[in-house]
């Protein structure tokens, strides 16, 4: 019941901004980097709240456990080259047949100046990774471990992970980033390698958009 319940406070945060944005309350240009940390804090404090709530259990119990250095960098740096792997091959095929890349750049969305890309690089850096990683495999999947086998939790919690990113043009590739997330918090026992990656990952994502807006490399149709 509590991971239905953190699916439905994650999907419904999604539906209500895409709804505002159509309705035009909400412009997303601009209105992006004031609603989405704020929309990742509040996600998160939900799911600690629903832990506490119905488990009586702190961060420890989803995932927040210490893990040795050497045994974390060595699943991190695994990790880093089979996600990075699949977000490159599956970007040249939705290139080869689209003409335009799988995640379009969503920096101008946050507006312009130094304030939007803080808020650019506060939300997709720091507070998306530890929440996201926090609902996903902290609570999601580790909820579905207790039930079903790992295959089927790694499948099950990286499909949620694809649609709440509403890509579909990166949804292949999503959805193995989110198996290989998933594969790491289950090989390490830990939320931070999993973190760590997913930091990795949008950072990295967030200097090829600032350098495609600022025309320092080009930027595909």
């Amino acid at each position: 019941m509590g991971t239905l319940i953190g699916l439905g406070v994650l999907f419904g945060w999604q539906l209500v901004f895409v709804g505002l944005d159509a309705l035009g309350v909400v412009q997303v240009k601009g209105a992006l980097g004031a609603i989405l940390p704020w929309g990742h804090l509040l996600m998160g404090l939900t799911i600690w709240w629903l832990v506490r709530r119905w488990h009586n259990t702190g961060l420890r119990a989803l995932g927040f456990r210490t893990v040795s250095l050497l045994r974390g960098f060595w699943l991190y740096a695994q990790a880093i080259v089979i996600g990075y792997s699949a977000l490159v091959i599956w970007g040249i095929i939705v290139y080869a047949l689209t003409g335009r890349g799988a995640q379009q750049n969503l920096l101008p969305a946050f507006g312009t100046g130094r304030e939007a890309l803080l808020a650019a690089a506060l939300s997709a850096s720091l507070i998306a990774p530890v929440t996201e990683e926090l609902l996903f495999r902290g609570f999601l999947f580790a909820g579905l471990r207790k039930r079903l086998d790992v295959i089927p939790a790694i499948v099950i919690s990286s499909l949620a992970f694809a649609l709440f990113h509403f890509n579909p043009f990166a949804f292949p590739a999503l959805l193995a980033l989110g198996g290989v997330l998933a594969w790491l918090f289950q090989r390490s026992g830990s939320l931070w390698p999993a973190i760590g990656l997913h930091a990795t990952i949008n950072t990295v994502t967030l200097l090829v958009w600032y350098a495609q807006t600022n025309g320092l490399i080009p930027t595909p149709a």
